[in-house]
């Protein structure tokens, strides 16, 4: 029980801890157009940055916060933004949320633009906040122009688009490239065909980001499962025997972030076995008594997609809780119950077990330079029986360690 409530309690660590700062070199660009170095709180925006976090040394306790209405732009990790002041288009493109007809509506506003690509002449950026997503283009030192992008419900109640940046990027290409005019719908508005498209009207190679995003690992740990069978049965109240086995596993893990490293995605092979039995005595008279063995041999394996949120983390060190679902897929060589003395039997395939099966794993452990990790996982499995008035499911504690490749 207490290492349950430990575990429940690394897991709801990270939201006390979330605030954690991740300061990274980088540098602010002031409205003098003097550049300042310093350390940035690099997080994960997967919205446009309202303010940043700026010490001008790592050990500074004084934090300053910059907004785009005070500096012009600031870099960090390889990520660059510049603050805009102008329009901004305000009508939502998601199906959910459209308009009925073209929502046309502006709204002046101060932001920060995600630098995504710059040529000799035009540079992309990106802005998203709780509305839409938004690409502008720049040219040069002018100011930077929305590609303008429309989805809504037309009289006939299906979904239009209004394709204006198609027009705004063929200007563009007669002006720096002069080559064939693009079609209407050879570009889609998202970031990788913008990117693609300035690229080719530059003649510029995006930066390839070489930080690694996918990794793959493999596991070796070792099983403490005790088998329970809860309800109205011969075995209800009986203690079975613990099982100790080792398990073999290999996955992949997908970082939302490889620069940052806070969240993890993963999925996860496993393979295990319980073999486990438990025995009761029973006293019908003093001239009969008999003894039951149930003896259950169960081969599984195990997929898990997992999230797990790096509390503490450094780069040669973090700490992270986690869970997910794990999806079993069983085997039984053995289900069978003996009798021995009074009314002696054998009793084969003795109960009718799932062969697919359910269970939540929790999970808290360490990494060591993004190679090594150490966890313990408390599995809470759902049963594997469908009965009315018992049923039977395995408490599982298993530790162990990962190698990452």
């Amino acid at each position: 029980m207490k290492f349950k409530l430990t575990m429940l309690l690394c897991l709801v660590a990270p939201a006390v801890v979330f605030a954690q700062s991740n300061y990274k070199p980088g540098y602010i660009v002031k409205s003098s157009g003097d550049t300042v170095k310093g350390y940035i709180d690099y997080r994960e925006w997967h919205r446009s940055p309202k303010q940043i976090q700026f010490k001008s040394a790592v050990g500074n306790a004084e934090v300053q916060l910059f907004g785009p209405a005070n500096i012009k732009a600031f870099s960090v990790s390889g990520e660059t933004y510049l603050a805009y002041k102008g329009l901004l288009s305000m009508d939502k493109t998601k199906t959910s949320e459209l308009s009925n007809g073209v929502d046309t509506s502006k709204s002046v506003d101060t932001v920060f633009l995600k630098l995504l690509i710059r040529g000799p002449h035009i540079a992309l950026l990106r802005h998203i906040d709780n509305i839409r997503t938004r690409f502008f283009t720049r040219e040069g030192a002018d100011q930077p122009q929305e590609l303008v992008y429309h989805r809504f419900y037309g009289d006939d109640a299906h979904i239009q688009e209004s394709l204006t940046y198609i027009g705004q990027l063929n200007l563009l290409r007669n002006k720096y490239d002069g080559n064939e005019e693009m079609g209407s719908s050879s570009i889609a508005y998202d970031e990788s065909d913008l990117i693609r498209v300035v690229g080719k009207i530059e003649h510029t190679q995006p930066k390839v980001n070489n930080d690694q995003k996918l990794s793959f690992y493999v596991s070796l740990g070792a099983n403490y499962t005790a088998l329970q069978i809860l309800g109205t049965n011969d075995f209800g109240d009986a203690s079975g025997k613990k099982s100790f086995s080792p398990s073999l596993g290999v996955g992949f893990q997908l970082f939302n972030n490889p620069r940052i490293q806070r969240w993890v995605f993963r999925g996860e092979l496993d393979l295990s076995y319980v073999l486990t039995d438990i025995n009761k005595t029973f006293v019908y008279n003093a001239f009969a008594t008999s003894n039951k063995r149930y003896q259950l041999n169960q081969y599984t394996a195990t997929f898990s997609p997992q999230v797990l949120y790096n509390f503490y983390n450094k780069k040669k060190l973090k700490f992270f809780a986690g869970t997910g679902l794990n999806i079993n897929f069983s085997l039984y060589s053995k289900n069978e119950i003996t009798t021995t003395g009074y009314a002696a039997n054998t009793q084969q395939n003795a109960y009718d077990l799932k062969n697919v099966w359910l269970g939540l794993p929790l999970q808290i452990g360490a990494s060591f330079n993004n190679r090594f990790e150490v966890f313990a996982m408390y599995d809470y499995n759902a049963a594997y029986t469908t009965y009315v008035f018992f049923n039977m499911k395995n408490e599982t504690y298993r530790g162990g360690l990962r190698y990452h490749f």
